[in-house]
């Protein structure tokens, strides 16, 4: 079941996702782990090819986006994520620094983020926008972090989380020029971007936050929905790099 992985749940639907405003439903997210809105992007249904398990794997386009790990890693990971959403921050806090430690950081796997801000989030989108400004200077999984740790210090659950805080946390971020991050948001400088990884959601069927496709470009990419433990990872992982 989705309360089960702890996902934040979108059906299909064609919509400018600026326009999709459903905030009364948040609520009953946290008694299923889902939300139900219109899609936020129009798109199609993304090519699959079958995998050797029977499940159905995803062909992803590479984009420019930011990663961890080695370009040269055998596997990759794609999460796309919300960074107002609780359980990205449940992914984030129990399960990617054992991903990190076990093959991030060993140079088997390259850890890749890709946005999807969800419209009744109204944080998630200047947050993505911040990470990606900061990611112009090389601190892209810095200001990630620091999102992340900033909510949980508020407690658990949708926070309520605020453009201007996300600017003055921005501050706290060693080496970061946080006045050129301030101002490439004001700019709007990565909103093409952000809508990008939108509309390429919707073509692989994102359907709620977090959602992780893991494999290879050769053989297609296993989609994985929620804020799956590491055991959910791993044997995935195993067989990829056999």
């Amino acid at each position: 079941m989705a309360a089960e992985h702890n996902a934040i749940v979108i059906p299909h639907g064609t919509v400018k996702w600026a326009a999709v405003f459903l905030i009364g439903l948040s609520a009953f997210s946290f008694l299923l782990g889902v939300i139900f809105s219109p899609a936020l992007v129009s798109g199609g249904v993304a090519d699959s090819v079958a995998a050797g398990s029977g499940d159905s794997r995803v062909k992803v386009t590479d984009v420019d986006a930011a990663s961890m790990g080695s370009a040269d890693a055998k596997v990759r990971i794609i999460e796309y994520s919300d960074f107002q959403c609780p359980f990205c921050r449940k992914f984030v806090e129990d399960t990617l620094p054992q991903l990190e430690a076990e093959y991030i950081d060993t140079g088997k796997v390259e850890f890749e983020y890709r946005h999807f801000p969800l419209s009744f989030h109204p944080g998630a989108r200047p947050a993505a926008e911040a990470a990606e400004c900061a990611r112009e200077q090389g601190k892209f999984w810095e200001v990630h972090d620091i999102i992340f740790e900033k909510q949980a210090e508020q407690g658990a659950g949708t926070i309520d989380l605020k453009e201007e805080d996300i600017k003055l946390w921005l501050s706290e971020v060693e080496g970061l020029d946080a006045a050129r991050v301030v101002q490439c948001m004001d700019n709007d400088d990565k909103e093409s971007l952000i809508l990008r990884d939108l509309a390429d959601g919707g073509k692989y069927d994102v359907g709620g936050t977090p959602t992780f496709f893991v494999g290879t470009d050769q053989k297609g990419y296993v989609p994985l929905v929620g804020a799956q433990p590491f055991e959910a990872f791993q044997p995935i992982i195993d067989e990829e790099l056999k």
